[in-house]
């Protein structure tokens, strides 16, 4: 119900389906896409921000200091059915979640990966301390296995404290 006893017309709960009754099933022409990294939502394409499939090699969700400023990294979600485009969405969702900037970059150490024809991989980099938030997004997303660290002195009991209480 919306406002002061008004009903808004939506559906509040589902408690039966009866196929009998449902209208006759004309399929949508269009592109036809596996199911898998994108998604159909309004009629586009969208990259999914839900891992695709169990990856062996956690992910590992990293805190360090760059030029005086806290940055919290995200390596090795390719093995869970992250491309660049559905990282990039994940950027865009974690950037409203926790009001930060974030970007997707070619992971540190293989930037020459696409002159030498070998596959690129991306780290999905946050601005602050967020190591044990984004591990956390990450588990409801579909991601089972995630490994945190920090450089030494970094996260400091005040910020573990701090986390908790959320």
């Amino acid at each position: 119900k919306e406002g002061k006893g008004k009903a808004s017309g939506a559906a509040l709960e589902v408690i039966g389906f009866d196929p009998a009754l449902a209208p006759a099933f004309e399929p949508v022409p269009g592109e036809v896409r596996p199911i898998g990294s994108t998604v159909l939502v309004a009629n586009s394409w969208t990259p999914s921000t839900v891992a695709t499939k169990k990856g062996g090699r956690p992910a590992q969700v990293t805190t360090k200091r760059v030029r005086n400023n806290n940055v919290t990294v995200v390596d090795f979600l390719e093995e869970w059915g992250f491309e660049k485009e559905n990282l990039e969405a994940l950027a865009a969702e974690l950037r409203r979640q926790f009001s930060v900037s974030s970007a997707v970059s070619e992971r540190d150490g293989t930037e020459d990966n696409a002159a030498k024809g070998r596959k690129r991989f991306w780290s999905l980099k946050l601005g602050g301390k967020f190591a044990e938030q984004v591990a956390a997004a990450l588990k409801a997303r579909g991601v089972s296995k995630v490994k945190t660290t920090a450089q030494k002195g970094l996260v400091t009991k005040k910020d573990r404290e701090q986390y908790k209480g959320l």
